[in-house]
């Protein structure tokens, strides 16, 4: 066991239906072009789970842009749902921060996110980029 699995919380791992939404998705990748995930499947899945699930999920996709792209919009589209207080400067802001995780300042990105997240009471999902910046640390920002 590493000492990463062997400090983290029983209840810090992916959910299961974040386990089953991944191998799902690994599935499709091995199968025919016509049956791989395009956009609108992401989007269609994306809401199966919980949306701290989702963002898990959508941080697996950060390298490749066109997933990650439509993922992003699909979990800011349920975000808006979850904070109904959510202004229109806000909504921006969250969208600036899904477009800094997927490019070249994830870091900077993932902290606007937990911001407005945690403004509106969504501390689990905040957690979620908790614990994503915190295993980005350990591992030297990779």
């Amino acid at each position: 066991m590493s000492v990463v699995t062997a400090q983290r919380a029983p209840s810090s791992g992916p959910s299961p239906a974040f386990e089953a939404v991944r191998r799902e998705f690994r599935r499709s990748r091995r199968g025919a072009e016509s049956t791989r995930w395009t956009s609108r499947a992401i989007r269609e899945r994306l809401p199966r789970v919980s949306l701290d699930s989702a963002l898990e999920i959508l941080l697996t996709w950060r390298c490749d842009s066109t997933r990650f792209d439509a993922g992003a919009v699909a979990w800011q589209s349920r975000f808006a749902g979850y904070a109904p207080g959510l202004t229109l400067e806000e909504a921006g802001r969250t969208l600036a921060a899904l477009g800094q995780l997927g490019g070249p300042s994830p870091e900077r990105g993932a902290y606007a996110l937990r911001a407005v997240c945690r403004k509106h009471g969504l501390d689990d999902v905040a957690d979620v980029l908790d614990r994503w910046l915190e295993q980005r640390q350990a591992y030297g920002g990779l």
